[in-house]
C-alpha cells in the first residue's frame, strides 16, 4: 500500500506520520508550504496546523521546507539555533530548486507533506491562508519528480485547500497534483524498482532493477491496482 491523505487542515498529517514513523523508523520529511509551521503552539494549542512541522521535528529532525514566506519571531528563532533546512519562496525565485542540493538533507525514506498555500497564489488561491508569491507548477513538478526518482517516498499529505464556490481553477491543479504522483508511471519508481528485484525479475541485461530504469513499468490502478513487468521480464505480472 501506498498511503495519501487528503484534508483540510494541515494538523491532520500527523496521524499518518506517526505511523510511518513506526515503520520507518529513519523517517524524513519533505515540507512544502508558505509558512514554516514550527510554533510551539498556537492560540494554546499544540497540535495546531501552525505546530505541525514543530510535533513532526521533535520526532523526527531530518526535514526539509521550501515556499516559505511567512513565520514569525519564534519561528525564526527556532530554524536559526537548530539549523532547519529551509528554502525561502524569495531565494527560490532568484536561485530556483537545486534538487541535489535539497535531497543532501533526507534520508533514504521519506514522508511528503504538502500544503497548497506554498503554491503561488495566482495558482492556487482557494487556501486558508494565502500569502503573496509562491511556487511556481512547473519548477515544484521538476523537483517532486526527482524526489520521487531519488528516495523512496513512502507516503504524503496534500491539505489545506479550502474551496471557492463556482471556482474551480484551484480545486482541479489539486487534484491534478494529486494525479501526478498517484496514478501516473513514474509515480514511484524507487518502491517499483525494489518489488522488482524483490520478487525475482531482472532487466534484459541480467541486472538489477533501479529507479531510472523502470519507465517501461504500466501501472493500472483503476482495474486492478497490480503493477505489471514490462516486456524483459516477459509480461510477469507482480502482486
Amino acid at each position: 500500500k501506498w498511503p495519501i491523505m487528503l484534508g483540510g487542515e494541515h494538523a491532520i498529517s500527523y496521524g499518518m506520520f506517526e505511523a510511518l514513523l513506526e515503520k520507518y523508523p529513519e523517517l524524513s520529511i519533505f515540507h512544502i508550504d508558505a509558512h514554516t509551521d514550527m510554533r510551539a503552539e498556537y492560540e494554546g494549542n499544540p497540535y495546531s496546523h501552525a505546530s505541525i512541522l514543530y510535533r513532526m521535528r521533535m520526532k523526527c529532525p531530518r526535514t526539509v521546507s521550501i515556499g516559505i514566506r511567512s513565520m514569525c519571531e519564534e519561528e525564526t528563532a527556532y530554524v536559526e539555533k537548530h539549523k532547519v533546512p529551509v528554502y525561502y519562496a524569495h531565494e527560490i525565485h532568484k536561485n530556483g530548486l537545486h534538487p541535489k542540493e535539497l535531497f543532501s538533507h533526507l534520508t533514504e525514506h521519506v514522508y511528503l507533506t504538502i500544503d497548497v498555500d506554498g503554491f503561488s497564489a495566482e495558482l492556487i488561491p482557494a487556501t486558508g491562508t494565502p500569502e503573496p508569491g509562491g511556487l511556481k507548477w512547473y519548477e515544484t513538478l521538476a523537483v517532486l519528480k526527482a524526489l520521487f526518482k531519488a528516495k523512496n517516498v513512502v507516503g504524503m499529505d496534500v491539505v489545506e485547500l479550502r474551496p471557492i464556490p463556482n471556482f474551480a481553477n484551484s480545486d482541479y491543479s489539486v487534484a491534478k497534483l494529486i494525479f501526478k504522483w498517484y496514478c501516473e508511471p513514474d509515480s514511484s519508481l524507487v518502491q517499483v524498482a525494489k518489488k522488482l528485484n524483490e520478487n525475482g525479475y531482472r532487466t534484459k541485461e541480467g541486472g538489477d532493477w533501479r529507479s531510472d530504469a523502470v519507465h517501461d513499468i504500466i501501472r493500472d490502478p483503476v482495474y486492478t491496482g497490480k503493477w505489471y513487468a514490462n516486456r524483459y521480464t516477459g509480461g510477469g505480472k507482480l502482486k
